[in-house]
């Protein structure tokens, strides 16, 4: 959510970079940067980029594995009744 609180105009971080460095460290929402009321960029701290990066990777992954259609199933299946005959000889 917007608010003045994560507000920074393009001008104020050319003039005080080291202020709204430490904002971004401080709070726990993205900054967003203004120019000409209009958003430029979103400034979030590394460590939630890692997380969200993260996020979006498990999500990949359980879509990908939804996506797996019956045939595949079936084969794993084989693949699973083939093993434990194996492993009964």
């Amino acid at each position: 959510m917007i608010t003045n609180n994560n507000i920074v105009s393009i001008s104020q971080m050319r003039k005080d970079t080291d202020t709204v460095m430490r904002k971004i460290d401080n709070i726990d929402q993205p900054v967003y940067l203004f120019s000409r009321s209009k958003i430029k960029a979103v400034m979030i701290h590394p460590d939630k980029f890692a997380k969200m990066q993260e996020i979006i990777e498990d999500y990949e992954d359980q879509k990908a594995l939804l996506a797996v259609g019956k045939t595949e199933l079936a084969v794993a299946e084989k693949w699973d009744k083939i093993k434990t005959e194996l492993k009964k000889s």
